[in-house]
Protein backbone atom coordinates (compact mmCIF):
# COMPACT_ATOMS: atom_id res chain seq x y z
CA UNK A 1 0.00 0.00 0.00
CA UNK A 2 1.81 3.73 -0.75
CA UNK A 3 1.99 5.75 2.06
CA UNK A 4 0.00 8.52 2.29
CA UNK A 5 2.35 10.75 1.05
CA UNK A 6 2.31 9.68 -2.23
CA UNK A 7 -1.36 9.44 -2.38
CA UNK A 8 -2.28 13.16 -1.98
CA UNK A 9 -2.98 15.55 -4.50
CA UNK A 10 -3.04 19.31 -4.23
CA UNK A 11 -6.04 20.99 -5.39
CA UNK A 12 -5.71 22.75 -8.49
CA UNK A 13 -5.72 26.67 -8.07
CA UNK A 14 -5.13 26.25 -4.69
CA UNK A 15 -3.97 29.40 -2.87
CA UNK A 16 -2.49 30.22 0.35
CA UNK A 17 -2.86 33.73 1.96
CA UNK A 18 -0.74 35.05 4.50
CA UNK A 19 -1.78 38.10 6.38
CA UNK A 20 -1.36 39.79 9.61
CA UNK A 21 0.63 36.65 10.62
CA UNK A 22 -1.97 34.39 9.75
CA UNK A 23 -2.36 31.66 6.73
CA UNK A 24 -5.22 30.93 4.93
CA UNK A 25 -5.85 28.01 2.82
CA UNK A 26 -7.88 28.31 0.12
CA UNK A 27 -9.58 25.65 -2.25
CA UNK A 28 -11.43 27.48 -4.99
CA UNK A 29 -13.03 24.16 -6.35
CA UNK A 30 -15.11 24.21 -3.50
CA UNK A 31 -14.60 27.59 -2.33
CA UNK A 32 -13.33 26.37 1.33
CA UNK A 33 -11.31 28.58 3.67
CA UNK A 34 -9.22 27.04 6.52
CA UNK A 35 -7.07 28.69 8.93
CA UNK A 36 -3.48 27.31 9.12
CA UNK A 37 -0.94 26.43 11.83
CA UNK A 38 2.64 27.09 10.24
CA UNK A 39 3.10 23.40 10.02
CA UNK A 40 0.65 22.91 7.80
CA UNK A 41 1.04 25.83 5.51
CA UNK A 42 4.50 24.59 5.07
CA UNK A 43 3.59 21.38 3.93
CA UNK A 44 0.51 22.55 1.83
CA UNK A 45 4.08 25.45 0.52
CA UNK A 46 5.85 22.11 -0.31
CA UNK A 47 3.64 20.13 -1.82
CA UNK A 48 2.20 22.79 -3.99
CA UNK A 49 5.59 23.51 -5.08
CA UNK A 50 6.60 20.07 -6.66
CA UNK A 51 9.14 19.44 -4.42
CA UNK A 52 10.58 15.78 -3.25
CA UNK A 53 7.88 14.65 -1.21
CA UNK A 54 10.59 12.12 0.13
CA UNK A 55 12.87 15.07 1.83
CA UNK A 56 9.54 16.56 3.46
CA UNK A 57 10.64 14.94 6.60
CA UNK A 58 13.91 16.22 6.35
CA UNK A 59 12.76 18.98 5.81
CA UNK A 60 10.33 20.22 8.27
CA UNK A 61 13.03 18.21 10.95
CA UNK A 62 15.15 21.44 9.89
CA UNK A 63 13.13 24.16 9.75
CA UNK A 64 11.24 23.51 12.92
CA UNK A 65 13.59 21.62 14.58
CA UNK A 66 11.30 17.86 15.05
CA UNK A 67 12.96 14.79 16.08
CA UNK A 68 12.51 12.28 13.18
CA UNK A 69 9.85 10.26 15.10
CA UNK A 70 8.05 13.85 15.78
CA UNK A 71 8.35 14.57 12.44
CA UNK A 72 6.83 11.72 10.74
CA UNK A 73 3.61 12.13 12.99
CA UNK A 74 3.69 15.56 12.85
CA UNK A 75 3.27 15.17 8.51
CA UNK A 76 0.79 12.19 9.05
CA UNK A 77 -1.16 14.01 11.14
CA UNK A 78 -1.56 16.84 8.90
CA UNK A 79 -1.62 15.10 5.64
CA UNK A 80 -5.22 13.54 7.26
CA UNK A 81 -6.29 16.48 8.64
CA UNK A 82 -5.69 18.07 5.17
CA UNK A 83 -7.83 15.24 3.60
CA UNK A 84 -10.62 15.45 6.17
CA UNK A 85 -11.14 19.62 5.74
CA UNK A 86 -10.63 19.02 1.63
CA UNK A 87 -7.69 21.30 1.42
CA UNK A 88 -5.79 18.07 -0.55
CA UNK A 89 -7.26 15.03 -2.07
CA UNK A 90 -6.65 11.11 -1.82
CA UNK A 91 -6.08 10.23 -5.34
CA UNK A 92 -7.30 11.88 -7.55
CA UNK A 93 -8.81 15.64 -7.83
CA UNK A 94 -12.62 14.59 -7.97
CA UNK A 95 -14.49 16.21 -11.04
CA UNK A 96 -17.09 18.84 -10.44
CA UNK A 97 -20.36 18.91 -11.19
CA UNK A 98 -21.13 21.41 -14.38
CA UNK A 99 -22.59 24.23 -13.20
CA UNK A 100 -26.16 25.19 -14.70
CA UNK A 101 -27.92 27.61 -14.44
CA UNK A 102 -31.19 28.31 -13.60
CA UNK A 103 -34.02 29.50 -15.81
CA UNK A 104 -34.86 32.88 -13.56
CA UNK A 105 -31.78 34.19 -12.70
CA UNK A 106 -31.82 36.68 -9.69
CA UNK A 107 -31.87 39.83 -10.77
CA UNK A 108 -30.82 41.73 -7.80
CA UNK A 109 -29.35 40.75 -4.32
CA UNK A 110 -29.19 43.09 -1.59
CA UNK A 111 -26.35 42.40 0.76
CA UNK A 112 -26.15 44.48 4.31
CA UNK A 113 -23.18 43.64 6.65
CA UNK A 114 -23.05 45.06 10.38
CA UNK A 115 -20.68 45.13 12.79
CA UNK A 116 -22.63 43.10 14.54
CA UNK A 117 -21.79 39.86 11.91
CA UNK A 118 -21.55 36.80 14.15
CA UNK A 119 -20.52 34.45 11.24
CA UNK A 120 -16.62 34.42 11.71
CA UNK A 121 -16.24 33.58 8.36
CA UNK A 122 -12.97 32.13 7.86
CA UNK A 123 -11.75 34.31 4.97
CA UNK A 124 -13.23 37.53 6.60
CA UNK A 125 -11.02 39.90 7.99
CA UNK A 126 -13.10 42.28 9.11
CA UNK A 127 -13.05 41.65 13.39
CA UNK A 128 -17.08 42.15 13.21
CA UNK A 129 -17.08 39.41 16.41
CA UNK A 130 -18.97 42.33 18.42
CA UNK A 131 -20.79 45.57 17.66
CA UNK A 132 -18.97 49.19 16.97
CA UNK A 133 -20.17 52.39 18.24
CA UNK A 134 -23.70 51.27 18.90
CA UNK A 135 -24.86 49.21 21.24
CA UNK A 136 -28.04 47.29 19.70
CA UNK A 137 -26.82 47.99 16.06
CA UNK A 138 -29.60 45.88 14.43
CA UNK A 139 -32.55 46.94 17.23
CA UNK A 140 -31.91 50.27 17.16
CA UNK A 141 -31.51 50.60 12.88
CA UNK A 142 -34.72 48.64 12.92
CA UNK A 143 -36.61 50.99 14.61
CA UNK A 144 -35.57 54.31 12.95
CA UNK A 145 -36.78 52.62 9.62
Amino acid sequence: MPDLLERVIVPSRFALIYRSGETLGYNPSINLWERLDEDTAEVIRWLRAGRDRSSLESHLERRFGYTTAIAKEKLQKILKWCILHTLLYLDQEPSLPAITHPTNPLVTIYWICTQACNLRCTYCYQDAATAHEMRNEMVESSEQA
